[in-house]
């Protein structure tokens, strides 16, 4: 009788760990998903800003480029 007790909680373990291993990826995949949108954004905005000043020409202060000079 002990015999199949054992099975019983061996299989019991493999459920839970299937359980955990899910909950776990699920939890990983949302945070990859978060982390990426934030990093597109983020380098989308910096491109943006970049080209603006670029257009631009010189600024007055804050300039990325001193030598920089329209013509």
């Amino acid at each position: 009788m002990s015999h199949r007790k054992i099975k019983a909680s061996a299989g019991q373990a493999l459920v839970e760990y299937i359980l955990l291993f899910a909950i776990i990826s699920i939890i990983t995949v949302n945070m990859l998903k978060t982390i990426t949108t934030y990093f597109d954004e983020a380098v989308g905005n910096f491109g943006n800003i970049f080209s603006r000043h670029l257009a631009t020409g010189v600024c007055e202060r804050n300039c990325f480029f001193n030598d920089f000079g329209n013509k």
